[in-house]
């Protein structure tokens, strides 16, 4: 009986050490090759999200502690990549995804997170860029990757404005919490140089492969996407747009930059959330904020080949067609040929 229990449960076990390499195989191919994966592609995303991607102001070769808004992207040259993407990185001095020579009286700055920034595509790829190249003004892009609109007006003074004629300042939803701090208390709460090294070796640590990752890793995140599935927020994927237009015009209003005399766009790919931009801009208190030019980008975000199938950034047609838009608002027609940008 004790010979056919332990031949049963070596059974058990050579069963298991197959099932978990071939789901090994299954998902590392699925995340390797999203567009041929037999796998839901909302799924593979929700895993992609979960526990495989990168993120580039957690890693030390690109990003580096700043006391004052956690991190910059640290000056000189990196590659950063994904599973869809790889990408060189030149940075300037002051932390930015651009030339030094662009530090110097900019007429036209961008600021953003990792959309404006142009994570997964090249430099001159970028739609900041490609305006600038375009409408034949000299802009900077000072996009950085998880910037939330509080952060982003920070940054704001320790650039050179003695020029800046036009702010164009990119919204995502990600930028909900750290606005409504700014907004409540005009400050942020920053980490510590030694809490933001501990989360950088984290990440580090989530990045090594070991024998079973995928697997284990597949069955705990299958449990929070059912549970998410099932529950009362599954069809609510971000803040209330009225919500979300409080917290960034709060934020606005407590800029330690006056921009006066500065014409300011919000750039957006939700109509609903500038809607509510509109409504609670036009009662603020600072002429400025009243006067904010509001444009909708979600057409050239939003077209088949606009993205990455399951990064969710810009591809390199997005960020040319959300650089069409923004010339043609900014500075009228193209110095060329808009298939030049492509």
């Amino acid at each position: 009986m004790s010979r056919k229990i332990s031949l049963a449960a070596f059974q058990a076990v050579v069963i298991g050490l197959i099932a978990m390499i071939l789901m090994e195989g299954v998902i590392g191919l699925s995340l390797a090759h999203p567009t041929v994966s037999p796998i839901p592609t909302d799924f593979i995303r929700y895993l992609y999200f979960g526990f495989d991607h990168r993120t580039i102001s957690l890693t030390r070769e690109c990003a580096i502690y700043d006391h004052e808004v956690t991190y910059t992207l640290r000056p000189g040259t990196c590659s950063f990549a994904n599973r869809e993407y790889d990408n060189e990185y030149r940075i300037n001095s002051l932390g930015l995804r651009d030339t030094e020579e662009a530090l110097s009286r900019p007429e036209i700055v961008f600021v953003g997170d990792s959309v404006t920034m142009g994570l997964g595509v090249e430099q001159d790829e970028a739609f900041p860029q490609l305006v600038g190249r375009a409408i034949g003004k000299r802009t900077l892009n000072a996009g950085v990757s998880s910037y939330g609109t509080a952060r982003q007006l920070l940054l704001l003074q320790r650039l050179d404005r003695s020029h800046l004629r036009h702010l164009v300042i990119q919204y995502w939803a990600n930028d909900y919490m750290e606005n409504v701090e700014f907004a409540r208390d005009g400050a942020l709460s920053i980490l510590t140089e030694e809490d933001y090294e501990r989360t950088v070796a984290r990440e580090e640590a989530a990045q090594r492969y070991w024998p079973g990752k995928y697997t284990y890793n597949t069955l705990r995140w299958t449990r929070h996407y059912i549970g998410w599935q099932v529950s009362e927020d599954a069809d609510v994927t971000e803040p209330d747009p009225r919500l979300q237009a409080d917290a960034f015009v709060g934020a606005l209003e407590r800029s330690p930059v006056d921009l006066s005399g500065v014409s300011v766009t919000l750039i957006a790919i939700s109509p609903a959330f500038l809607e509510a931009v509109r409504a609670r801009a036009a009662i603020s208190e600072i002429n400025w904020v009243r006067n904010i030019d509001l444009v909708d980008i979600s057409p050239s975000y939003s077209f088949d080949g606009a993205r990455f199938f399951i990064d969710d950034h810009p591809s390199r047609l997005g960020h040319a067609a959300i650089a069409r838009q923004l010339a043609a608002w900014i500075g009228g027609q193209y110095t060329r040929a808009p298939a030049d940008l492509l």
